[in-house]
Order: C-alpha cells, then structure tokens, then sequence
C-alpha cells in the first residue's frame, strides 16, 4: 500500500511541474560536447558504450512510441511542448536514453536530446519505401539492385539529418528476417522467403561453394547438368517461390544461402552507410534469436556494432525460472557470442498485468500476474538488476512508456500520465545503476552449435533456456534472495532506499558464483575443454563432427545424431559415444495371451510367422486373433485385470475396436512400487464396422458368421520404462473389444513420469523422452564399454559414461520445456547438485590433462 500511495504523491511532483522545472534548468545544462560520439571500447576485458565525453555508458532506455503517432482512441495529435515534456518526465524517472519508434517532430526530439544530454536510439525503418508489396515490405528480396538502392538512398537521407549530432546512441536498422516465426521456440519454419533475384542468384552462390556439380549432385542426390538446374527444380522451386522446406539433404545450403542474403545485404548497405556517416554506430535487430535463424556469419563481415534483442517472457515461464531471467540470458549470450563478442542491447522488455485486449484474448506473452502492479514492479527490479550483472549487455530498454491499446499494458505509465508502482521502482534504482566492468571468464565449458544446425527443423532454445536454469542455479538462487531484500528495502523506505541499497553486490555475485561458458561453432583447440551439447537442433549431427567429437571429453543431453547433416537415418550418435549397442535398447515385442484361463493370466506362447501382422504405418506387430468356428476371439471389456510379466516396457499396444459408436475410455497401469498411471487408449477408440482414419491396422474378415467384415485399430500407450510394470486394468466398458496385446520392450517411450537416482540425489518429473536399456547381467556390465552414472528407479540405466571417462550420455530427456507442470526440469535443485558434480568432474580431469 505504501508503495502506491507515494505513486500518487509522485504524480504531482512529476508531471504538474515538469516544463517549469525544465525551463528554470536550462542555463545548468551544456549539451553533449560537438563532434564527439557514442563508441565501442573494450575496458578490462569487455565492450561497453563510451559517451561523447569519454565517460563509460549503461543504457537505461525508455521506448517511446506514443507520443508521435498521436493519442489513441482520438483525432488528436501531441503537440511538440507536449512531447518534450514527456521527454523530461522520462529523465527524471533516471532514463538516459529514448529508443524511438516515430518520426514526428525528429529534428525537435534531435535539439532537445543533443541539449539535454539525453542519448537518442532511432528506428529507421525502411519498411515505409514507396512501392514494395505487403510480401516485400514484410520478406524483402535482399538480392535485388533496385532494392538495394532504394535503402541506401533511404538511409543516406536519414543519416545526413543525424550525422552531426553527438547524442544518437546508434542508428537501429529495422531489419527484417526471412522466416516466418513459431513464437513456442520449438519449431523453425522451414518457408524461406527469398524473392525471386534471391532466387536468381543462388546458382552462382552454389558454384562458388562447391566448384563442381557432381558434390552437389552426391549431396542432394540429383543428377544436375549445371547450377542453373538447381532453380528449375520443382522439388525445390515453383514460379518465383522456394517450396517450404522438409528435411531434405538441400535444406541445408536453403537455409545457408537465406541468411547469406541478408548478410550480403547488411554488407553493402553498411558500407554505403559508413561513407555518408563514419562516426554514428549502427545495430540491427533480432526476434527470437536461435528459434528463427541467426545469421553466424554476421559477427565477420556485416559492418554491424552490436545487435539488438526482443525480449518478452511467456507465462510458462513464471514460477519456474527467476522471472524469465534464463531465456533472456540465453537469448542475448547466444547473440554476444556469434557476433564477435559484440555488447548486446536488449531492445524491448517488459510485462503486462492483464489479457491483450484481442479476439480470442492472448495470454501468453510478457505475462506477469494478473492484476498485480505491485508483482509488475518487483519483477523490473529483478530484471533491470539482472541486466546490468551481465557483462555482454550495453543497455536495455522497457516496452513502453504509456499503455497503448491493442498491445495492452506494458506502459510504465498510465494512458495520461498515471504512474504505476513499477514506476516508483525505476525512480529509485534508474539513475544509480552500476556496471560490470570486470569479462566473462574463460569458459568452464562450450556449448557447441555449428552452423548446420540452424537448419534443423527444431531449435533448441526452450532445452538452452532449462540448462542455463540447472547450471546456472547457484547465482540465480542469490540474485533471487538479493533482490527480495531490495524490494523490502524500498517498499519500507520508499526514496530514502537508494542509498541504502548495495546494488554492487549483484555484480560481485555474478563475477563469484556465475559458471562461464560459450556457445561455439568451432570446436576449441585441445581435446581437453568439456564440450556441451544440447538441444532439439543436435538431432542432426554431421559424419565429420562425429568422428571429431569422439575424442574430446563431451556432455550431451540431448538425441544427438539420430540423422547425419543431409538428413539421412543414421544410429544415434548420442548412445554410440558411450559404447551402447543397439541390441542393447532396440524395440522387442512381448506377446500376451489373453486366452489361457479365466483370470487371464500372462503365458507366453510361440507362434508362427503367419500369425503375425504388422501395424500398417507402424512396426508394432502382433499375434494374430485367434479365430474358432470362424470367430474371432476377443475380451469384452468389463474391468478384467490382466497380468503380465514383471519388467521395465515402454508402451502396451492394443489391437481393439468398439462394437458401436467411437469411444474414449481410459486403461489403469499398475507398477511394483504401488503406483498407478490411468491413461487415455488413444483420442478414441474407432467403430470396428467402419474404415478408421488414424491408427488403422486392416481389415480381418468377420467376427461371426453372419458378421460383416470388421477394421480393426492400433491403440499406444506410453509406459514409464523407469518403473515395472505388472498389471492393466482394463476399462468397464462392454462396447470395446479387445484382440489382441503386445508389450514394446526397449525404444523410446515419449510423455511419461521418470525417477533418476543418484548416489542420494533423487530427480523426478516428467520427461519427453526415455531410452529404455534392456537388463543387464553383472558379467554384461563387467565387460561393457560404458559405467552407469545414475539410473531410474527401477535399476535401469539414466546416465551413461564411457569406460574412458570422456563421453556422458543422458537417457532422458533432462531439459523439457513448456506448459506440463511436472516437467522435470523444474526439479531444478535436484539436477543442479547432479550437473555440478558431472561438470566439476569434467573440468577437473581437463585441468589435470593440461
């Protein structure tokens, strides 16, 4: 309540007096110094913005988006005495850069900034040029001339309105990608738009890289005559549109030659840029990096200063990583690390404390609680002293000044000047944020993502987003702590905390407890550096790294090398490295007799190769239903409990259909240790006397002599292989029959509950995906190439290490992010303890190696 109630005291001395304020304080100010600008130095190891007066910079920026283009909801426009006074409320809310999004009144905005001290971050956009179609203005043809010039001309008029003005942090280019955008972060889209010179130039890209033909036609296995044949493809290109992109062996130099393009064009228009203005620093933007495509090469040769992030957090992230803290840090370190060590500017933050007002509502971006301003303000006191810790950042800036309608409530301000408790917060902290001067150390570890990856169909940023959560755990626990003592601090003190509050003490946490690590596209130079690898993207894993990798000391979390670079099936790389062998884990078909006695007891039987069918569209294969005087036998479902065999399986699969009507009803998994899972026999059981679309294993004559034929269809459910199995129940329902059962044992099974156990360490949850290793026996275990470093609860192997020591295999899926709330990644503390001792071990042993 005391924070609210200084708001409203605030309101008044902020805004009623403002321009007088202003005014009476013009002979005290001198303006930024004439021809001296904002630069890029490193001090002490790290680059950070220099100010005309030579003075180290932070950026504490303010969008500004209101103002400009008018008053929402009106015919009316802000005046210029308006604007500027807005201008000096942002100053004296301790902001000292405006990120501008509008042109109104610029030449006034550049006076008054250029006087006031104020650094000016404009959004050029040349998305505003005359003539491009919505499709162009969106996906620009970044190979066309005519283009090309259009936005050189473009900006050369902008740049000489600027050029002489010391107070522009840099110029934002309002770059544009080619992808379309999956906002869960799991998908990359594989829709290049290129444009049809993009289109038009590819040839000559390819003969450049490859030189001959015939290594494009072993590549992608065609029989092409020349490059030219490549955009006559109409596997590949129709009309002027590349076709969207599945996992063939050309996606690769696709998605290479699309981030080329743009490359290639920031090259060129850069260069132009610097002729006309060689002093102002430029920067694009990215939108999600590493989930829609980023440009690696751009830390070479784009002639770009630094890069620019959009960052918001999605509501899943709330309550399971320190405010969205860890997709920010992912985020802007995956950008610093790929473009030459270059600061990062994170250039939109911020939350909203209700639904955008849009049909239907959206409630999954930059979510805080739901009316709860006061949640709002902690958590910008969160973010803004996380920002400043981390050394690869230059600045940030908060998403908006006012709420605007239909973006909803991200504004720091009320429409009209209101000011909200997140407001107080920024006046106490805003003018006395420090610093971290002091680098990042040398890398504990690298997380390796060569450029292939970013053609991968899955990106890996909600897995990098969990494992920054898990590794980085002890500096994220005593930031958290910090910062509630801050928050207390000022809602009992109000102004009179800023002087109270150790805000170095964040960073001489950072420099203390943070475990410094790399992404990397190049293996480093030794073999003695732990090499990470991580995420979706890993799936596809190149034959030449493979043989690389083998002899360094690696820690992979994820399915690593199911498929080579092209795309093509291969044996998973990710147990290889650890010695297991496929008649290790490989799928294995147990068949239940259902038929044997009253109780249905388990009884294995044999049965000849005729007997056995197959799943169309799947392996699962069963004993074909026994037929008596030309029935089928079958089990009406009444409750009937059946036994099996005691072992660790990954799924049971039913050949069943209804009698009448399609059905949904659920089986009961029993387990040894007294747990019980009830699960859905698929999304709905299919009418047998009609031909189902999903699941469908065939047609098998009749169920009785007057019966017409029936269709019969394939029912998965997904078993934990971490705990045993030793009965279903199946459900009361007297429509559903049942023909036959086979038990899956080995393979993956996907979306089930797992307990990894190690030494004391106990982690549960569930997972996406589970390796299931068959049972060994102590003599197999003796002379295996591998030592088990946990297992699940059920004794089965979690965590495989080679006999050597270099390669750690994890079983499971330990980095699952998205909306489950058992997810067992956020069992953070549990795998924390369990990284720490893997990682220090590793970095032990190189230490000892050097």
């Amino acid at each position: 309540m005391m924070l609210v109630k200084k708001v409203s005291v605030y309101i008044v001395c902020c805004f009623s007096f403002v321009l007088v304020n202003s005014l009476a304080a013009d002979e005290d100010i001198r303006g930024w110094e004439k021809a001296k600008y904002f630069r890029i130095e490193e001090i002490e190891g790290r680059k950070i913005f220099i100010d005309p007066y030579g003075t180290p910079f932070y950026a504490v920026s303010m969008v500004y988006s209101f103002g400009p283009e008018g008053i929402v909801g009106t015919d009316k426009r802000l005046s210029l005495e308006e604007v500027l006074q807005e201008f000096e409320a942002m100053k004296l809310q301790g902001f000292n850069t405006v990120d501008l999004y509008g042109s109104d009144y610029f030449e006034e905005i550049l006076d008054w900034c250029e006087k006031n001290e104020m650094a000016l971050y404009p959004r050029a956009s040349f998305g505003s040029l005359k003539g491009l179609s919505p499709e162009r203005r969106e996906f620009p043809d970044f190979m066309d001339p005519e283009f090309r010039a259009q936005v050189k001309d473009y900006y050369r008029s902008y740049l000489l309105k600027i050029k002489d003005y010391s107070c522009i942090l840099a110029v934002n280019l309002d770059q544009r990608w080619l992808f379309s955008i999956d906002y869960t972060r799991c998908f990359r889209n594989g829709d290049p738009r290129i444009g049809p010179c993009g289109i038009k130039c590819f040839p000559e890209w390819l003969k450049n890289k490859y030189g001959l033909i015939e290594k494009i036609n072993i590549a992608w296995n065609k029989n092409y005559r020349s490059f030219n044949d490549v955009i006559k493809d109409p596997e590949i290109i129709r009309g002027q549109n590349v076709l969207k992109l599945e996992d063939k062996p050309w996606r690769v130099e696709i998605i290479e030659y699309t981030l080329w393009t743009i490359n290639d064009f920031l090259k060129d228009l850069t260069a132009s840029m610097r002729i006309v203005d060689p002093n102002h620093l430029l920067t694009i933007t990215s939108d999600l990096p590493e989930a829609i495509p980023f440009p690696i090469s751009t830390s070479e040769n784009s002639g770009i200063d630094f890069i620019s992030t959009v960052h918001y957090n999605y509501l899943t992230d709330y309550g399971r990583d320190w405010i969205g803290a860890n997709r920010v840090i992912f985020s802007t370190k995956f950008i610093y690390d790929f473009s030459n060590n270059n600061p990062v500017f994170i250039n939109e933050t911020g939350y909203r404390t209700s639904t955008l007002g849009q049909a239907p509502p959206n409630r999954a971006y930059a979510m805080g609680k739901q009316d709860d301003e006061a949640f709002i303000a902690e958590m910008y006191l969160d973010q803004a002293l996380l920002f400043q810790s981390l050394p690869w950042l230059c600045g940030w800036a908060f998403f908006k000044w006012y709420d605007k309608h239909p973006e909803g409530d991200f504004g720091y301000l009320r429409d009209y000047g209101t000011l909200k408790p997140v407001s107080e917060i920024g006046k106490i902290i805003n003018p006395f944020l420090p610093v971290n001067f002091m680098a990042e150390k040398d890398p504990d570890f690298v997380i390796y993502y060569p450029e292939y990856f970013l053609a991968s169909r899955k990106a890996g940023s909600n897995q990098f987003t969990a494992l920054i959560s898990i590794i980085q755990k002890r500096y994220l626990a005593k930031h958290s702590k910090t910062i509630e003592k801050m928050y207390n601090l000022i809602i009992a003190n109000g102004t009179e905390s800023a002087a109270k509050l150790d805000m170095q003490n964040l960073i001489s946490s950072f420099n203390n407890t943070w475990i410094p690590f790399k992404f990397t596209n190049e293996l480093p130079e030794g073999a003695d550096k732990l090499v990470v690898i991580a995420g979706r993207q890993s799936e596809q894993l190149s034959i030449e790294d493979r043989e690389k990798l083998m002899s360094r000391n690696i820690l992979c979390f994820d399915r690593a090398g199911l498929t080579d670079e092209r795309y093509n099936e291969t044996a998973p790389w990710y147990l290889e490295s650890v010695g297991l062998m496929p008649s290790e884990y490989t799928e294995k078909y147990i068949y239940v007799d259902l038929f044997t006695s009253k109780e249905t007891d388990y009884k294995s039987f044999l049965a000849s190769d005729k007997s056995i069918i197959t799943a169309r569209e799947s392996a699962v294969t069963f004993v074909f239903p026994i037929i008596e005087n030309d029935v089928f036998k079958y089990i009406i479902c009444s409750g009937q409990s059946i036994n099996l065999p005691t072992n660790a399986y990954t799924a049971v699969n039913f050949l069943a259909g209804s009698s009448r009507g399609n059905i949904a009803r659920t089986v009961i998994l029993n387990y040894t240790d007294g747990s019980q899972e009830k699960k859905y026999l698929g999304t709905t059981i299919n009418d047998m006397n009609f031909k189902s679309n999903t699941g469908r294993v065939g047609w098998f004559g009749k169920p009785g002599p007057e019966s017409p034929e029936i269709d019969l269809s394939l029912i998965t459910v997904p078993i934990s292989p971490a705990k045993n199995l030793e009965s279903i129940v199946l459900p009361d329902e007297p429509l559903l029959r049942v023909y036959a059962v086979t038990l899956t044992e080995g393979g993956i099974a996907e979306k089930v509950d797992i307990t990894v156990m190690l030494e004391n360490q106990e982690v549960f949850g569930y997972t996406d995906w589970v390796v299931s290793v068959r049972n060994l026996t102590d003599e197999e275990l003796k002379n295996a190439p591998f030592k088990i470093v946990a297992r699940f609860k059920n004794d089965r192997p979690a965590i495989l290490m080679s006999k050597d020591g270099k390669h750690i295999s994890f079983l499971y899926d330990a980095l699952g992010w998205s909306d489950n709330k058992k997810e067992i990644s956020l069992n953070v503390e549990a795998h924390s303890k369990l990284l720490y001792g893997l990682i220090n071990s590793f970095i032990k042993k190189s230490r000892e190696e050097k």
